[in-house]
């Protein structure tokens, strides 16, 4: 049986969180292997126009750090591009600032909701205005903060991020929540404590990205097996894994390692034969950017394929539940759409289908995956927007084609 290796990007998570702190660090910070996709620039761009002095060469981050009062009025608004990310944790670094600021997106990132994240900030004493729907542009004017005890009603580690960095600005607020999920903050700020001049991290690469090419390995149907080299295993990160493995994947673990806190290892996964099974509601938060590629998988597998209380879906870059459940009409799949998820009953009987064409990274490669590993012809469109996450995808996926079409 043929191995195939596919390099991945570095974990784009990680790598804007790492490149906001280093540039508010005292001193020197270098990156080794951070993410040079869409979303990641856009933060490097917001940075450098608050007055932060890096370079980039391929992989290779250094940020000349401010300190935490070092950062620059903007002479401009700061385009977050598409990156919610961007925009909610720049919102949590500038309220603390002693100078106004405007955060912007594209139009995708316009209409994503950033209440959730305004609500905790504004407890902390920041002045923030959204506009009339509760989204961008945000209008930070920077306050003196104070800490807070604070539940958070939803699980998103983009909100609690942010107040983590805004209270580099107000002390340590308390953070609560019910369920554990993304915890790369965390980890970093452990790192990030016991930095003195300098400050060195490798980053690991990208779980997310990596789940589109596992789903492959388990279902092509060519006798490939693909290696997938130094992946992020945060267990905060990799329900995906548990979920796929429940369903019967193959999938050996080797070389497990540290990167910084970071854990890492290296992915060997075989074609398997799957079948659909339960997703428990306390798995989604923490494979909710997989669920695109894991209902993909769901095609190829037998049984029902059942997903509830996934409603967070209807909020990221596109409503992803409906975008899916486009390519569920497209394949004429017998499906339901529901509000926090949808049902379908497998089937691979389609031989020429043209998918519908979407501006979303992930359905996008979703979508390249499935014309992949189907039998019949499955054309679909715009390999473009996988940049945002993952620049070298189009390079890979035809990798794949040109040595075994």
């Amino acid at each position: 049986m043929k191995t195939i290796k596919i390099n991945l990007p570095p974990d784009k998570s990680i790598s804007h969180r790492v490149a906001i702190f280093g540039s508010v660090f005292d001193g020197e910070t270098i990156v080794e292997n951070f993410s040079t996709c869409e979303d990641c620039l856009s933060t490097l761009s917001c940075l450098e126009k608050l007055g932060v002095k890096f370079s980039l060469e391929k992989s290779i981050l250094k940020i000349q750090g401010k300190g935490l009062y070092g950062l620059e009025k903007p002479n401009e608004n700061l385009d977050c591009g598409n990156s919610g990310t961007t925009m909610r944790f720049l919102t949590g670094l500038l309220a603390g600032q002693k100078f106004d600021s405007v955060l912007v997106g594209d139009k995708s990132l316009s209409k994503r909701p950033m209440e959730r994240v305004i609500k905790p900030l504004s407890l902390m004493n920041a002045k923030i205005e959204l506009s009339e729907n509760g989204t961008a542009p945000i209008k930070i004017f920077g306050s003196a903060l104070k800490p807070i005890s604070y539940e958070m009603p939803v699980e998103s580690a983009q909100v609690k991020s942010a107040i983590q960095i805004a209270s580099f600005y107000s002390g340590e607020s308390k953070i609560s929540h019910k369920t554990n999920f993304r915890n790369h903050t965390d980890l970093i700020l452990k790192e990030f404590s016991k930095a003195q001049k300098n400050w060195k991290i490798k980053i690991p690469n990208d779980f997310s990205s990596a789940s589109f090419w596992i789903v492959f390995g388990i279902a092509n149907k060519r006798n490939l097996k693909i290696s997938l080299k130094n992946v992020g295993l945060n267990p905060t990160r990799t329900a995906f894994l548990k979920v796929v493995k429940k369903m019967g994947a193959k999938i050996k673990i080797k070389n497990q390692k540290l990167f910084g806190n970071e854990p890492v290892g290296d992915l060997l996964i075989s074609p398997s034969k799957t079948k659909n099974v339960e997703i428990v509601s306390e798995l989604i938060p923490n494979l909710i950017d997989e669920i695109p590629i894991l209902s993909i998988l769901g095609i190829f597998s037998k049984g029902k394929f059942s997903l509830r209380n996934a409603s967070e879906l209807r909020v990221k870059e596109v409503d992803r539940i409906s975008a899916l459940t486009k390519i569920f009409k497209a394949l004429e799949l017998d499906f339901q759409e529901l509000f926090d998820g949808f049902e379908f009953e497998p089937s691979t009987n389609f031989t020429q289908i043209t998918l519908p064409e979407t501006s979303d990274h992930r359905i996008a490669m979703s979508s390249a995956i499935l014309s992949l590993l189907s039998e019949g012809k499955v054309e679909f469109k715009n390999f473009e927007s996988a940049k945002i996450s993952y620049p070298n995808f189009e390079e890979e996926f035809l990798k794949i084609l040109e040595r075994n079409g």
